[in-house]
């Protein structure tokens, strides 16, 4: 008896209309990318998910996954809005291979996001905490209000400047690592600053001590020769 297995080849097809409506020449433009491939699969029923970003070894063409029922006009009017954040979401991904959803995947999806611009609503309003959910500590919060702002501020300087999306990558990177390694180095400034700042109270207590001596040798001296002063005045009325 032969097994019966259901073999799958992946081949170029047109995209569906929904899709390129949505995700056209003036968006690449706009975002500055080169375009990234899509690979459109049906999602299971209940599947927590509305595209995905495989590795880039584990593709044919670096291409991201996007529900096929984003497009599909059967069920609903497709959503161009939301295909639009889906579709840079995991492009962002494709961007930024190894940093899933912590400051650096979310500075690059915020840019493409602000890039982007306007559809029915500003295109940036699709970004979410989840984009950033690996930094997030409830326990120690500080840390994450640090990158946010350092992700955030990135971001709106690097979407306004000409660099391409590959570009900007390649610098969020970079500079996400040298942020990490400045707050890693947190402790040692607070000792560091500690250290300076006990230092210079002893500085203050020596001065303070070493004028104190000042003014009792000062006040001895003038007691000295107040009597002195008096013996010889003593010494000449009597003499």
């Amino acid at each position: 008896m032969t097994a019966e297995i259901v073999t799958l080849h992946q081949v170029a097809v047109e995209a569906p209309p929904a899709f390129s409506a949505a995700i056209n020449a003036d968006l690449l433009q706009k975002i500055r990318m080169a375009p990234v491939p899509v690979l459109f699969l049906n999602a299971p029923d209940g599947a927590d998910w509305a595209g995905y970003c495989g590795s880039h070894d584990q593709t044919e063409n670096g291409e991201v996954v996007l529900d096929s029922k984003l497009v599909e006009t059967c069920l609903r009017k497709p959503n161009s809005q939301h295909i639009v954040e889906v579709y840079l979401h995991e492009s962002a991904h494709r961007l930024m291979p190894g940093h899933w959803h912590n400051a650096a995947f979310f500075c690059m999806n915020f840019v493409l996001h602000l890039r982007a611009g306007k559809l029915k609503r500003p295109v940036w309003h699709g970004i979410k905490f989840y984009d950033i959910q690996d930094e997030i500590d409830f326990e120690s919060p500080g840390r994450f209000f640090q990158l946010m702002r350092w992700a955030w501020l990135l971001a709106v300087e690097l979407a306004e400047t000409e660099e391409t999306a590959e570009e900007c990558a390649t610098l969020i990177h970079q500079k996400y690592q040298e942020f990490c390694e400045w707050l890693d180095a947190a402790d040692e400034r607070e000792e560091a600053a500690t250290q300076r700042r006990t230092a210079a109270v002893q500085h203050l207590r020596n001065i303070e001590s070493d004028l104190a001596d000042a003014r009792a040798d000062r006040l001895l001296h003038f007691v000295f020769g107040g009597v002195a002063g008096l013996l010889v005045a003593t010494f000449f009325l009597w003499g």
